[in-house]
């Protein structure tokens, strides 16, 4: 029985990624990346990298940029490694789009960055209280070699008072990006980086950017507090900043609402929605799909398709994930009309839907008793070539019996025994770990054929 600390690391996955894109199988590489986010293991910068250079190459500027979009949801930033997407925007024309890319991805020299030696002179150890073990260990830390050890510095800080205060105010360091963003992300303590974060803010001046505050909204956001209080410091936070002039993404307010959209308290996620044009900002297609996505789940439709209206009305367009909830949602509400003219918009609008669609169609229609309907959408999603999966075997069974289709229902049956390893809510996520793998091996066996002919 696995167990889920033996699940694979988003490593892996990446491995998977990078030798589908070798192979050629962008599309397949993509669909792992979006298994990826379904099982709650978030890509890396390099996952992103293979994928959105495997677009460059083969010429899908579209894609590529979609993407590219995607990735800057997690606050990674491109780098140099993504020069071929410069160069694919060029050869298409988008010369603007392709001089924006390369301002973002040219990398920029912190002088002096390669040589900080932070020092705390010796008549400022006088002032220290010796008998506090963190600014004892703090003073080994900083003094102990001419190289800074930002790790034991970081460990040193694990309670905030007056005294720690003292010491870093005395200290003889330049708070660059570089090291700030070092500490931030190895301090584990919510409330030592909340003081941490501040004081840089209002002692030192520092400026704090979208990236500096996405690193202390995950924390609040992975802390055990009640949602009352996560709600009140992540509105104090952005208040406090907007007053001293920071410049905001709209990432920082959608990684809130995704968090909201995530624990099911998409209201909370509509509040923060509710804030973003008091910053200045407008909301992008990933805000609106969370919040579109939270509400279908919570079977609130009426709020939901409100969403998806303002949304279609921006020109946003629609995701596989986000019709697929919203689907299911007005397939549970009896609206079944209404499912199936947005799978219509879908195929209008050149969007393949995916396993997830026609999961939620065939659900929809197999508990209306319109198993006809459900074949012909069954049969549509075999010719798209997507195959059952395990989730969706007990509907399909159901449809393929009442329409006579029993040696299909038997081979189906066949297939499931083999792979019935899990039983119960692991079902679930055992055909998402099998769509990856199948995924994987159909990209290297096309590799492998290719090459011996």
């Amino acid at each position: 029985m696995m167990r889920r600390d033996y699940l694979p690391s988003s490593r892996l996955y990446t491995v998977f990624i990078e030798h589908l894109v070798n192979a050629g199988k962008v599309e397949d590489a993509a669909k792992i990346l979006e298994l990826m986010q379904h099982m709650l293991v978030f890509p890396s910068r390099v996952t992103y990298k293979f994928i959105i250079n495997g677009f460059a190459k083969t010429g899908k500027v579209e894609r590529m940029l979609e993407t590219l979009e995607e990735m800057r949801e997690y606050f990674h930033k491109p780098a140099k490694q993504f020069m071929p997407a410069v160069i694919a925007l060029q050869k298409a024309g988008m010369v603007n789009e392709a001089a924006v890319l390369m301002e973002e991805i040219q990398p920029k020299v912190v002088e002096g960055a390669g040589s900080i030696g932070p020092r705390v002179d010796e008549n400022d150890d006088d002032d220290a209280t010796d008998a506090d073990p963190v600014l004892t260990v703090w003073r080994c830390a900083s003094t102990s070699s001419f190289l800074f050890d930002i790790c034991a510095f970081t460990n040193a800080l694990h309670s905030w008072n007056p005294e720690v205060e003292k010491v870093l105010e005395h200290a003889d360091l330049d708070w660059e990006a570089p090291l700030v963003m070092g500490i931030l992300r190895r301090m584990r303590k919510m409330d030592v980086l909340w003081s941490f974060f501040h004081w840089l803010k209002d002692k030192v001046g520092y400026k704090h950017d979208s990236s500096s505050t996405a690193v202390l909204l995950e924390k609040i956001l992975r802390s055990k507090e009640t949602l009352q209080k996560k709600d009140s410091l992540v509105k104090d936070l952005f208040d406090g900043l907007k007053k001293d002039g920071m410049n905001f993404s709209i990432q920082l307010f959608n990684s809130v609402i995704r968090y909201y959209v995530s624990v099911g308290e998409p209201e909370k996620g509509r509040s923060i929605f509710n804030l973003i044009g008091a910053f200045d900002l407008e909301p992008n297609r990933f805000s609106y799909a969370l919040l579109i996505q939270g509400f279908a789940r919570n079977l609130q439709g009426k709020e939901a398709t409100v969403f998806l209206q303002e949304m279609q009305k921006k020109g946003f367009p629609l995701d596989n994930t986000t019709c697929a909830e919203m689907i299911n949602c007005l397939g549970r509400a009896r609206k079944i009309d209404q499912a199936y003219a947005l799978y219509c918009k879908m195929l209008d609008s050149d969007l393949k839907p995916g396993h997830f669609v026609y999961k939620a169609l065939l659900t929809v229609y197999s508990n209306a008793g319109d198993y006809g309907m459900a074949l012909k959408l069954y049969d549509d999603m075999r010719q798209a070539g997507i195959t059952p999966t395990q989730d969706m075997y007990e509907v399909v069974t159901r449809i393929l019996h009442k329409t006579g289709r029993h040696v299909d229902a038997q081979q189906l049956a066949e297939g499931r025994r083999l792979l019935n390893f899990f039983d119960g809510n692991k079902k679930v996520l055992q055909e998402r770990l099998l769509q990856v793998l199948f995924t994987f091996m159909r990209g290297v066996k096309a590799k492998k054929i290719s090459e011996s002919a």
